[in-house]
């Protein structure tokens, strides 16, 4: 496949952080501001004509996501508030296992795309990008012709 997946802010950082916050080491109020919150999981698929991402992204809100793409780089970015953030309520701490946050998450192209012929459609929490390959870069096939003896 010709693309890269850029990784996520501080993996390592991720995998300590889950670690400690299972632990319950890791105060509320740090858990909501932390790279380790809600982190969207992608789907990329290559076909002759393109790409396909698929983002889950349950809970987030249309008007709290942003997708950009700049120098053949897809970002998704945005927002996900749980119920509480929402309401306003911030009394006490008790513990929480639904993920929220910011996140960014981008796919690096390393062949031409047709940048403007890509479409997004979002629906029940999951989003899907096609990303066009330009008509020069899609693989030509021709039929040979086989000569009987």
């Amino acid at each position: 496949m010709s693309l890269t997946l850029i990784p996520r802010v501080g993996q390592r950082d991720r995998l300590f952080g889950d670690f400690f916050e299972a632990m319950g080491t890791v105060p509320q109020a740090r858990r909501q501001r932390a790279p380790w919150g809600f982190v969207p999981k992608l789907d990329i698929a290559e076909s002759d004509d393109g790409y396909t991402v698929s983002a889950e992204l349950p809970g987030v809100k249309l008007e709290d996501l942003e997708i950009v793409l700049e120098d053949n780089v897809l970002t998704l970015k945005g927002q996900k508030k749980n119920a509480s953030e929402e309401a306003g309520e911030t009394k006490g701490s008790r513990p929480s296992e639904i993920r929220s946050g910011y996140f960014e998450r981008r796919v690096a192209f390393r062949v031409p795309i047709a940048e403007d012929e890509v479409k997004a459609r979002y629906a029940d929490g999951l989003l899907t990008i096609s990303v066009p390959k330009p008509p020069e870069a899609r693989p030509k096939v021709w039929t040979v012709p086989v000569e009987t003896a």
